[in-house]
């Protein structure tokens, strides 16, 4: 369904939760009772995530119309089916918002997806347009601001992956491989892996590139490179369309310095 986005939070803080590793572990209780947008998979993690941003039509493929592997341990309680003997859960039993901005990929009577045109490169203050810069996170940098937010803050945008360095857990990482690249994906992911191999970067199982298991594509250090160079259309545009605005990074260890570094506890302290 075609959408204008509404100044719902306006002058408020909105949190947006990424894919990086520096989130495994992370205790998420503090942020139940704050305004969150979650970046693809980060809807799973309970249904206190408000919006699930994605732009990306195959990752909602995976997730609209197949079921999606989650451990006991960040599983949503009441967003779960029976499958074959296991735990499942997807994106058609999340009851919060969805919002993507890859519309031209979307049939405009499916009412449960929200769609945006796509605006490439930098900021739109059109709430009919959703900014890209090449990765969801940047739109839903875009997305809080056209809800009004004064102050976003980033979570998970590590822009690199954790090499695996026990043989253990490296192992746990190929079963996962296994099992979320079933049928025809499994030869998908050997493809990926000579690629990964012959350009240097090496097997990509050996890296830790997301704190949820369901990741189909594994970035290299190329991707984050891009990744990281688009997020400057957003600070060029930032003074521009949005002036009153700031955007923080409280990702530890971030490769991300385009916004001011800051640590989580001080922004949740000021509430």
């Amino acid at each position: 369904m075609k959408w204008s986005v509404p100044k719902m939070w306006e002058s408020g803080t909105a949190f947006i939760i990424g894919g990086g590793p520096s989130l495994e572990g992370m205790d998420w209780d503090p942020f139940h009772d704050h305004r969150i947008i979650g970046c693809n998979d980060a809807y799973l993690l309970g249904p206190w995530v408000d919006v699930c941003c994605f732009g990306d039509v195959e990752w909602h493929r995976a997730h609209d119309y197949k079921w999606v592997h989650l451990p006991e341990e960040v599983r949503i309680p009441d967003c779960v089916a029976k499958h074959n003997g296991t735990k499942f859960a997807g994106l058609r039993q999340y009851s919060g918002i969805k919002v993507t901005n890859c519309h031209s990929q979307f049939d405009e009577s499916r009412r449960d997806v929200l769609q945006l045109n796509r605006y490439e490169r930098g900021l739109s203050d059109d709430p009919a347009w959703l900014g890209w810069n090449c990765n969801t996170g940047a739109a839903a940098i875009n997305l809080a601001l056209l809800f009004g937010c004064k102050r976003v803050v980033l979570l998970g945008f590590d822009m690199a992956a954790r090499p695996i360095a026990d043989e253990r857990e490296r192992e746990e990482e190929r079963i996962i491989h296994e099992r979320v690249h079933d049928g025809s994906e499994r030869q998908m992911l050997q493809q990926r892996i000579d690629w990964s191999r012959q350009n240097g970067h090496g097997d990509p199982r050996d890296f830790k590139a997301n704190w949820h298991p369901n990741i189909k594509n594994h970035c290299n250090p190329s991707h984050y490179d891009k990744f990281i160079d688009n997020f400057k259309f957003v600070e060029r545009d930032l003074p521009k369309k949005f002036p009153e605005a700031e955007i923080l990074n409280a990702t530890p260890g971030s490769r991300l310095e385009t916004f001011p570094m800051v640590s989580l506890e001080e922004v949740l302290n000021e509430g």
